[in-house]
């Protein structure tokens, strides 16, 4: 069970998130500042919701003390807070929050992004030692670094260096997916490990007919599979030839079950949508992988969670639907016309999905970038920008913060000459400064 650290010296806050908390993970609880590095050193944790305002030693300043300590900085800290302030939220992100919470406390909000961020560390760790691990392979052993020597397919360090020579290309994309065989202990505990040695021989055979088609396979160890696949960015393709290798393995991979006793789950990202390095796509599909089993096994998650696997779906035509369908999936808040405020990460897989879709859906999207000259620009200003572009700015539908001067913002169903036009004028009339508007 994992640990989670409360820190707030509101008594009455801080009990009120151990009991949502309490009975999924062991919670330790924390009234100040002042005693967090001394119970770190002492304890291990894995999460640590963090008040920003306490009388003491305010949480600021204890986070900048986590990142200052190697054998702390990577544990995950979400920040509580009261203020809803665009720069304070910025703040928090630059400091190495993974996340903040608004009081008061919703508990679906708090539970899902516990949830989320301990998964995301625990994949991150996970790739991070499973590459250290493939560094030290390389040094010992020349073959080792390019197969599998069970199953013969290409190995992790393969594929590493296979992701990192493709992703150097500028213009370059490709999936990545983790495979991973269900219940494939029961297996080993029916047949015996022999018949579970041959099955990861049979299954590697299917993996490796993929390679016709320029797909990357590899077997990571265990029961653990990944397919690099250049230039697959297409989630219905990749549904496609997960439902064939599914179908394919359940009749051929164990012959001694019945038809459908082997199955396999897998996890999808996408680069560079979800990251442009190998240790965060890989990380991103591995959580991927594992939502795919919490949901039931035997299906294909994708990490960007725009499909469950769900062959029959339709394409969503529609320019509400499509942003409704898109949106909801997003972290952010509403402004009081309706525009949804998110992260930069979140705009830009936002903003490269809605591109993707139907061209008639495409075409109506456009992204408009407001830039504050740096001399005329402070972060209360900017702030009242965003509200501004929220509030007064229609067709507006999404809107995030780029930079400290920064802010783009999506828009449906509007002209760019007319768009700029009163972008303009409101840039103007709201005394911002001198303000640079691209419309993309």
């Amino acid at each position: 069970m994992k640990q989670v650290l409360i820190v707030d010296d509101d008594v009455i806050t801080n009990n009120s998130i151990k009991a949502i908390l309490t009975g999924t993970y062991r919670v330790s609880q924390l009234t100040s500042g002042t005693q967090v590095v001394e119970f770190l050193r002492k304890k291990k944790t894995d999460l640590i919701l963090l008040d920003i305002y306490m009388h003491d030693m305010n949480g600021i300043e204890v986070m900048q003390q986590l990142k200052s300590d190697k054998t702390l900085s990577r544990i995950p800290v979400i920040f509580l807070t009261s203020d809803v302030s665009e720069e304070t939220e910025a703040k928090c992100l630059q400091l190495g929050a993974v996340d903040y919470v608004h009081k008061p406390i919703s508990r679906q909000a708090l539970e899902q992004r516990v949830e989320n961020h301990l998964m995301a560390a625990e994949s991150y760790e996970r790739v991070r030692q499973m590459y250290e691990n493939a560094s030290h392979e390389a040094k010992t052993s020349l073959e080792k670094i390019r197969h599998d020597e069970l199953t013969g397919l290409w190995n992790r360090q393969h594929i590493y260096e296979e992701f990192s020579v493709l992703m150097s290309r500028s213009d370059a994309q490709c999936s990545l997916a983790f495979i991973d065989m269900d219940n494939f202990k029961s297996i080993n505990d029916i047949f015996g490990h022999q018949e579970g040695d041959a099955l990861l021989k049979r299954f590697a055979a299917i993996l490796a007919e993929l390679e016709k088609t320029g797909t990357v396979p590899a077997r990571i160890g265990g029961d653990e599979f990944m397919l690099l696949m250049p230039g697959q960015v297409n989630p219905s393709v990749i549904q496609d030839m997960s439902d064939y290798l599914f179908q394919k393995s359940s009749r051929q991979v164990l012959p001694r079950a019945e038809p459908g006793a082997v199955t396999f789950s897998m996890g999808v990202a996408f680069a560079p949508e979800d990251g442009a390095d190998f240790e965060s796509v890989a990380a991103l599909a591995d959580m991927a992988l594992r939502k795919a089993k919490s949901l039931g096994k035997n299906r294909v998650y994708f990490a960007r969670n725009l499909n469950i696997r769900s062959p029959k779906r339709e394409k969503e035509h529609d320019l509400t639907g499509s942003m409704t369908s898109l949106e909801h999936l997003m972290q952010g808040r509403r402004s009081d016309r309706g525009a949804l405020v998110i992260q930069f990460g979140e705009m830009r897989i936002l903003y490269l999905s809605i591109k993707r879709m139907p061209q008639a859906v495409a075409d109506q999207i456009r992204a408009v970038m407001l830039t504050v000259a740096p001399e005329d620009c402070n972060p209360f200003d900017s702030g009242r920008l965003m509200h501004a572009v929220c509030e007064k700015m229609d067709g507006v539908t999404t809107v995030a913060r780029y930079s400290q001067n920064q802010i783009i913002a999506l828009t449906c169903g509007r002209g760019k000459e007319e768009l700029e036009k009163e972008f303009k004028a409101m840039t103007e009339a709201g005394g911002y400064g001198r303000v640079k508007i691209e419309i993309i």
